[in-house]
């Protein structure tokens, strides 16, 4: 498995990788997933300090972040659309370091949902453009399970 490989599926998996102290790796997430890597970690860590080091250039953007203060406290806050660490943290002056939350994987949608989910749209957003429902499908798809909550709600309320 290539660096970049790895460092990918970690993610998908829970687990962030970053440069610790020179020579290291920091690897953040649930313990449970952080341990199912560090075999892996180890056995390819020169190649993934390597690969860490080249992406380095380029700033990490997520969706959440876990801003770390002085005294030691900790602030989790989120960005819609995904932001920099450097954005968070002009944002909260006083914190010291912002390191990004990995996404959990979401589940893929079952065919029946995704059936459920343009029946759904197609009724909130019947008089849209075709590129509005395909958008609003695509972002439904990524958390079906609250899509459908949500869109049902919204008919329920229309019809009573």
């Amino acid at each position: 498995m290539n660096p970049a490989a790895i460092i990918r599926e970690a993610r998908a998996d829970g687990v962030c990788l970053e440069l610790g102290k020179p020579g290291t790796i920091k690897a953040t997430g649930e313990a449970d997933a952080v341990n199912r890597w560090l075999a892996v970690i180890r056995e390819h860590k020169a190649d993934i300090i390597e690969a860490l080091n080249d992406a380095k250039t380029e700033p990490i953007v997520a969706t959440r972040w876990r801003l770390k203060f002085a005294k030691g406290e900790l602030l989790e806050v989120s960005y819609c659309p995904p932001a920099t660490s450097a954005y968070a943290l002009e944002r909260y002056p006083h914190a010291i370091d912002a390191e990004p939350i990995p996404e959990r994987p979401r589940r893929v949608a079952t065919e029946a949902e995704a059936r459920e989910l343009r029946g759904l749209i197609e009724a909130v957003y019947g008089g849209e453009t075709d590129d509005d429902r395909a958008d609003a499908l695509a972002e439904a798809l990524n958390d079906p399970a609250g899509a459908l909550r949500c869109y049902r709600a919204i008919l329920k309320a229309r019809n009573t």
